[in-house]
């Protein structure tokens, strides 16, 4: 009655007092079977005859099924679940030796040492924050309780638990989730900076641990900051075949986390608006969306045959839209990933989409110069809006629906009634392309901007003339969008600055910082913050005096769009480096990145004709056959020697993987020397290793 999920014989034993004349998990079936009434035994499953069982149970005898309290079961299942688990972890549980075992390649093991735990392994931290604290948890949310000794001997041990029964991102949430108890219970605590530094952690080292489950001790160790709680409690367990390490700065940096899995330029990235889902469209034809609290990718939707241009999510965060070269609209159940409409009739490349805020209509922008509007839930197409005279590249809806602004390369401003398609204004001024247009949050102001190097301010209620004409940029403005209390309007230039204005036309700002043309800018929801994004590959975020509060770097080319979440603790940016980065927006922290991968040059073959030098390293030919290389993965061709990744992901020694990259660590140039690796990164950091090659090749025999 109070598991998170159906729980197996053998993992009962991790979370109650099992009495001494029970040797087995066929006496355990035995007792199962005397509660027939309300148990049944599914194979080795566990669970409650019917959902009405709990329900019967919890209204006629809650008193007897918890005499103590429910808090009090719960705090049994957790107090059990962490000694189950700090008798059972251990440095390579599986035996894998090798620091770059693949995940997939995994088998488990019979007797597998983490079958008694693996519900205790993903669920300690749920039946913790169930606990009454001020009852029965309160010890051991001291550093030196049971959260503080385990956090201390075996954090890393878990992560490598969690990575092998492919659950990491269920710790990760379980982290959060104590952090959030601790910050209520235990505040200013050293066991609340280890799990707050313990979560930066498995964010940033993600996509390693859940590839390679030991590279939690080895790229986790390695590429931590040398202040890291985490690192110097584990010291001990770096791994001793590299003699030389690099030096990594001192502190976590801006970036939370960077979010791998596009394989090319990523176009387009937003929050949903109730702050738990990120979308992401790409130029790799696909649509992702992550879960934003601990970056794990829950569907990647695929049916797009052309680049992705825009996506974006419908307000009650159900649907999601995207927009393509290849003239189709799709919508697709957030949820369930499924595509619900294909919208076809667009006659060249879809640039934009864009819900109304009743979710009700859905308005497409192509470069055939027309507007489409369709029905959500049918998928209808209800108006196409002619009237520009070439391509329609942004357009957005009054927040009450009843309009439609459309901006065109024909540099007018076109504003529609959506009942009935008719064009209630035509609004000139700008003598060049209109790349952005938006309302204020009373649909009484419109405003675009222009490669003309102006904002245009117009009454939407009465006439096409232009109430303001702003004119302080020195070059074309990319992005204007009003503050969601409509009292400012920011504007972003390829002259590299930031604009504030009133609605009345007065600059009261000009935000100066980046050091080439702003792209995107975005203001947070409660109109205190706004966020610039731009191709000097940082983005920043300011308040709205004109403070700059944070520089965020981490991306290694032009950051396309920024978005920041409803709630304004979390920022998104979209970059050319075919990443997404994820940010903690009062901290400037990055905790997550969603990623995407050359023999660059082949120089010569070896006298035997057995070896071919690469620009990446050598690659051993006799690995490979008539049909091709005979290692499991085509893409990977075996290397004699130390050597980098054609993707520059990892460090390798004779093929095998010793060292997963961060993407900030990834290398634009390599050179090596016998056993000593040199890498040269975006960020103008050289870093140094040098490995124990007698160490390394012993490691591996015995493997």
């Amino acid at each position: 009655m109070t598991v998170y999920r159906h729980i197996a014989l053998n993992e009962l034993a991790s979370c109650i007092d099992v009495p001494e004349e029970v040797e087995d998990d066929f006496d355990l079936a035995g007792i199962i079977g005397l509660c027939g009434s309300f148990l049944t035994l599914r194979g080795r499953t566990i669970s409650l005859v019917h959902q009405s069982t709990k329900d019967f149970l919890l209204r006629e005898a809650v008193d007897e099924v918890f005499p103590n309290g429910e808090d009090m079961v719960h705090y049994s299942i957790f107090s059990k679940s962490l000694r189950a688990l700090a008798r059972t972890l251990q440095c390579d549980l599986y035996s894998l030796v090798s620091p770059g075992y693949p995940i997939d390649q995994v088998k488990q093991l019979d007797p597998d040492p983490l079958a008694a735990i693996r519900y205790a392994s993903i669920y300690w931290a749920n039946h913790l924050n169930r606990c009454s604290p001020s009852k029965n948890a309160i010890e051991d949310l001291q550093d030196s309780g049971s959260v503080g000794i385990f956090f201390h001997d075996n954090y890393l041990h878990w992560l490598e638990a969690l990575s092998l029964s492919r659950s990491l991102s269920e710790g990760v949430d379980s982290i959060r989730r104590l952090e959030r108890l601790l910050e209520t219970t235990a505040e200013n605590s050293l066991l609340l900076s280890r799990v707050r530094d313990a979560r930066r952690f498995v964010l940033y080292h993600t996509i390693a641990i859940e590839n390679h489950p030991l590279q939690v001790y080895s790229s986790g160790l390695i590429f931590s900051p040398a202040r890291s709680l985490t690192r110097m409690q584990f010291t001990t367990q770096e791994p001793a075949w590299i003699i030389q390490k690099p030096t990594i700065r001192e502190r976590w940096s801006a970036c939370l986390q960077t979010l791998e899995g596009h394989s090319d330029s990523v176009c387009s990235v937003i929050f949903s608006h109730d702050s738990k889902l990120i979308s992401s469209a790409s130029e790799d034809t696909t649509v992702k969306i992550w879960n934003a609290s601990n970056g794990h990718c829950l569907h990647t939707f695929q049916g797009h045959s052309d680049p992705v241009n825009s996506v974006t999510f419908s307000h009650d965060s159900k649907l999601l839209a995207s927009a393509s070269n290849d003239e189709t609209v799709k919508v697709w159940d957030a949820s369930s990933g499924h595509c619900l409409q294909t919208l076809e009739g667009h006659s060249e490349l879809v640039f934009s989409v864009t819900f109304s805020y009743d979710s009700k209509l859905l308005a497409s922008a192509s470069d055939d110069a027309t507007v489409k509007v369709w029905e959500t839930s049918s998928g209808h197409c209800l108006q196409t809006l002619k009237g520009h005279s070439s391509g329609v590249s942004s357009l957005t809806f009054s927040y009450d629906s009843k309009l439609l602004a459309s901006a065109s390369d024909d540099a007018t401003v076109k504003v529609w009634e959506t009942s009935s398609g008719n064009c209630l204004r035509t609004l000139k001024g700008h003598s060049s392309r209109v790349n952005s247009v938006t309302f204020s949050n009373a649909s009484e102001l419109l405003a675009s901007a222009s490669n003309d190097a102006t904002i245009k301010l117009w009454d939407t209620s009465s006439s096409e003339h232009c109430l303001q004409t702003l004119e302080s940029h020195s070059s074309q403005v990319n992005s204007v969008t009003f503050s969601y209390d409509s009292k400012l309007l920011a504007s972003a230039s390829e002259d590299a600055t930031i604009k504030l204005w009133d609605p009345s036309g007065h600059c009261l700002q000009t935000l100066e910082g980046h050091s080439s043309r702003v792209i995107s800018v975005t203001f947070s929801f409660n109109s205190k913050f706004l966020a610039s994004a731009s191709s000097d590959k940082t983005i920043k975020l300011w308040d709205t005096s004109g403070h700059c509060l944070q520089t965020l770097k981490g991306h290694s080319s032009w950051v396309s769009s920024v978005t920041l979440s409803y709630d304004s603790k979390l920022l998104a940016s979209a970059s050319y480096d075919e990443t997404v980065k994820v940010w903690d927006a009062s901290t400037g922290r990055c905790f997550q990145t969603i990623d995407i991968g050359t023999v660059a040059s082949v120089k010569s073959f070896d006298i035997t004709n057995s070896y071919l030098e690469t620009d990446r390293g050598t690659i051993c030919l006799s690995l490979f056959s008539e049909r091709g290389p005979t290692n499991t993965d085509p893409e990977m061709p075996r290397f004699k020697g130390y050597n980098i990744s054609s993707n520059g992901r990892y460090i390798s020694f004779n093929s095998n993987i010793l060292l997963w990259l961060p993407p900030e660590y990834r290398p634009i140039s390599s050179a090596g020397s016998l056993s000593t690796i040199c890498l040269g990164c975006a960020s103008g950091q050289v870093l140094f290793f040098t490995f124990d090659s007698p160490r390394l090749l012993n490691l591996f025999a015995t493997h």
